[in-house]
């Protein structure tokens, strides 16, 4: 191993000073082989003239072999080995594999053994399915028409201008439909103004508003029915409805709609009639107090 790096730091070192140097350097001589170039320096071609080819071995015999071939084929570089000079053999494979090189000499293979089986075909991947296409969208149906307007309701005279609006504003949402909290009411008739519900459910919101009080039984002890019956309602379906604190007959219906029982009363398409009463007091804890009172 020594040998062989010598050898290559003499190659080497040579190189470098054939390449570093600014003026001919003599050269050994090798049968056959110079060294030289075209322009000033005094060195013979590299091949000798024809006259002194060697001839040509005689039939049957083969050529001589180069003794030295890597110097034949370094001298065209500037590198010349000595004559008779020959590069030491390289290790066999036995040899290289006792040196404690970091890697290891791959084993050659047994004689008469197959090469390794090469690695299966990847199986053939199957094309996507084509997307279908998405079904045609139906066209959306036309709007529904507005509902009708109901017809106006003759009020009878006597009524408060807001006890009017209450029976105006119930009607126009007993033609719209609603949902009384989960529960959907369709459209129903208008209810018609009663004089003899209009006296019961005044007289009940003014005792409220009187006597500082809200509840659908009277602080007499008289229930809703009872007031009905008293102020000459002969129907047997009925149905009452109280609110306090607003002002306004449409924030009052507001706040009946967002309660599912009173909702459910106003949309009920069994009661036919209605009357209401609006009483305030300054004195009251609400002011202002409401009666919706239903006949069927």
């Amino acid at each position: 191993m020594l040998l062989v790096r010598r050898a290559v730091l003499v190659i080497t070192g040579c190189a470098a000073m054939a390449c570093a140097s600014d003026k001919p350097t003599q050269y050994p001589r090798q049968p056959g082989y110079r060294v030289g170039q075209a322009g000033p320096y005094p060195y013979p071609p590299q091949n000798p003239p024809a006259s002194q080819q060697p001839s040509a071995p005689p039939t049957g015999q083969q050529p001589p072999v180069n003794p030295n071939p890597i110097g034949a084929a370094l001298a065209p570089f500037g590198i010349v080995l000595p004559e008779g000079f020959q590069l030491p053999p390289l290790p066999s494979a036995d040899q290289w594999a006792k040196y404690p090189w970091p890697w290891t000499w791959p084993a050659p293979p047994p004689p008469g053994a197959s090469p390794p089986p090469s690695p299966p075909p990847s199986p053939p991947t199957a094309a996507p399915p084509p997307t279908a296409a998405p079904p045609p969208t139906a066209a959306p149906p036309p709007p529904s028409p507005p509902p009708p307007t109901p017809p106006p309701v003759a009020l009878p005279g006597g009524w408060a201008t807001g006890e009017a609006e209450v029976l105006a504003e119930t009607n126009r949402r007993r033609a719209k439909g609603a949902y009384c909290g989960q529960r959907w009411f369709a459209a129903a008739p208008p209810l018609a103004a009663s004089d003899t519900l209009r006296r019961a459910a005044i007289g009940h919101s003014s005792d409220m508003a009187a006597r500082n009080y809200f509840d659908h039984t009277s602080l007499d002890g008289r229930s809703a029915s009872q007031r009905m019956r008293n102020a000459g309602y002969k129907g047997g379906y009925y149905g009452e409805n109280i609110a306090a604190g607003r002002s306004t007959a449409i924030r009052t219906v507001d706040q009946w709609m967002d309660s599912p029982g009173h909702c459910a009363n106003i949309m009920d398409r069994n009661f036919h009639v209605l009357g209401v009463g609006y009483a305030q007091s300054a004195n009251s804890t609400y002011t202002h107090y409401w009666t919706q009172n239903f006949g069927g």
